[in-house]
C-alpha cells in the first residue's frame, strides 16, 4: 500500500529509524543488497529496487563463479600483504608485487589444491621471503590432514 509506505517512511525518518521499502527505494534510507560472501570477500548487488529477481539471478551466478577458493586466495593475499609491509618499505614496490600476485597463477593452483605450485609462485614473486611454511601455516595444515 503506497499510502501506508509513505506514512511509515515519514515516521521512520522523523524518529531516526532505519526504513527499507524494497519496491519503493525513494522512500528508503538504506538498502539491503543481495550479497555473496566468501570469507573476507563480499560482493553486493543492487538493482535500486527495479528488479529483485535480477539481483537474485546475479547473486546465484556470482555464487557459482566465486567459490571458496576465492576466500583462501584472499586470506593468502592478506598474509602476504602484511609480510610485505614489514620487508618492503616502499608502497609503490609493494603495490607492484601485490598486483603481480593477484594476476599470477596462484588462484589456479589454489583451485587445484597444488600447495607446492603455490609456494613456488610466491617465492618467484615475493622478495626476501623466508620460512614460507610458517607464514602460510602449511605445516600445521598438512599435519592435521595427515591425522584425519
Amino acid at each position: 500500500d503506497e499510502i501506508l509506505n509513505a506514512r511509515l517512511s515519514k515516521e521512520a525518518n522523523a524518529a531516526n529509524i532505519l526504513c527499507n521499502i524494497v519496491d519503493q527505494p525513494e522512500k528508503c534510507n538504506f538498502i539491503v543488497p543481495s550479497v555473496v560472501t566468501r570469507g573476507d570477500l563480499t560482493i553486493a548487488i543492487s538493482t535500486a529496487g527495479k528488479s529483485p529477481a535480477m539481483a537474485k539471478k546475479l547473486r546465484e551466478e556470482l555464487e557459482k563463479q566465486f567459490g571458496e577458493d576465492y576466500a583462501l586466495f584472499l586470506k593468502l593475499l592478506g598474509k602476504l600483504r602484511s609480510y610485505l609491509k614489514k620487508v618492503v618499505p616502499h608502497q609503490k614496490e609493494r603495490e607492484a608485487i601485490l598486483n603481480k600476485l593477484v594476476n599470477s597463477n596462484l588462484l589456479v593452483y589454489i583451485k587445484e589444491k597444488n600447495v607446492e605450485a603455490v609456494k613456488k609462485e610466491i617465492k618467484k614473486l615475493v622478495p626476501k621471503i623466508s620460512d614460507l611454511d610458517k607464514l602460510l601455516n602449511f605445516k600445521q595444515k598438512e599435519k592435521s590432514q595427515n591425522n584425519v
